[in-house]
C-alpha cells in the first residue's frame, strides 16, 4: 500500500489525539460520577449526625439541669420554712426534731449543689461542643459549594479539550490518504495503530524484533506501509 509523505506522521499525531480523548472521557467519567462530591456531602451527613447526638445531649443536661434547680429551690424553701419554724417553737423535742430536718436539708442541698456544678461543667463542654460542630458544618458547607464548582470548572475544561481535540484529529483526517486512513481505524480498534522503530523495537507493543524480519523491513519501499511483524501495527521508520 502506497503511503503519501507526511501520511503516517499525521496517522501518529491522529492516534495521540484519539488516546488522548479516551483519557479525557474517562476524567470526565469519572467526575460526572460525582466521587468528590459524594465524599464532601458524607462529611456533611457524619457532621449533621454528630449534631444531632450533641444536641440530644444537651438538651438532656438542660433538662436534668432544671430538674436540679427545682429540686433545690424546693429545699431552700423547705429550709426557711423550718428555720421560721425553729424561732417560733417553745418545745425542746420539736425543736431537735427540726433542727434534725435542717441538717437532712442542708445535706441534701450541697448534694444537689454539688451535682449542679458538675452538671454546669458539663453543659459548658457540651455548649462548647456545639460551638465546634456548627463552626465545621458551615466549613464542611462550603467546602461543598468549592467541591462542586470545581468539579464544574473541570468538566467545561475537558469538554473544551475534547471537542479541540476532535476537531485537530478531524483536520488531520483530511490530510490522510483514504486508504491508509481506513487501515489505520482498523487496526486501531485492536489496539495501538500506528508505532515507530527505534533500532529493532516497536514503540506499538515495544517487543524486539528479530534481525531477519528487520531486515526485511528495511527492504520495503519507503513510500511503501510498512507493518511490526509482531502487532501488525504500521510503522514509521
Amino acid at each position: 500500500m502506497k503511503v503519501i509523505k507526511g501520511d503516517l506522521e499525521n496517522l501518529f499525531a491522529l492516534q495521540e489525539l484519539i488516546f488522548e480523548n479516551r483519557k479525557l472521557e474517562q476524567d470526565a467519567k469519572l467526575l460526572a460520577s460525582g466521587a468528590d462530591l459524594e465524599s464532601a456531602r458524607n462529611a456533611q451527613l457524619a457532621n449533621s449526625a454528630e449534631i444531632s447526638a450533641a444536641r440530644a445531649q444537651h438538651e438532656t443536661l438542660v433538662r436534668e439541669l432544671e430538674r436540679l434547680e427545682a429540686d433545690l429551690a424546693l429545699v431552700n424553701k423547705r429550709v426557711a420554712t423550718d428555720k421560721d419554724r425553729l424561732t417560733k417553737t417553745a418545745v425542746a423535742r420539736d425543736a431537735l426534731g427540726i433542727q434534725h430536718e435542717l441538717e437532712t436539708l442542708a445535706k441534701r442541698a450541697s448534694d444537689l449543689e454539688d451535682a449542679e456544678i458538675e452538671l454546669l461543667e458539663q453543659k459548658s463542654e457540651s455548649d462548647m461542643r456545639m460551638h465546634e460542630l456548627e463552626v465545621l458544618g458551615e466549613k464542611l458547607e462550603e467546602d461543598f459549594k468549592i467541591t462542586k464548582a470545581r468539579v464544574q470548572l473541570e468538566l467545561a475544561e475537558l469538554k473544551t479539550k475534547h471537542q479541540a481535540n476532535f476537531q485537530a484529529a478531524a483536520n488531520l483526517r483530511k490530510q490522510v490518504s483514504q486508504e491508509v486512513l481506513e487501515r489505520f481505524e482498523a487496526r486501531l480498534l485492536r489496539g495501538i495503530a500506528i508505532g515507530k522503530l527505534q533500532k529493532n523495537t516497536c514503540t506499538a507493543c515495544n517487543m524486539s524484533i528479530t534481525a531477519t524480519a528487520l531486515s526485511d523491513l528495511h527492504h520495503v519501499p519507503t513510500d511503501e506501509l510498512a507493518s511490526c511483524p509482531v502487532c501488525q501495527a504500521i510503522l514509521i521508520r
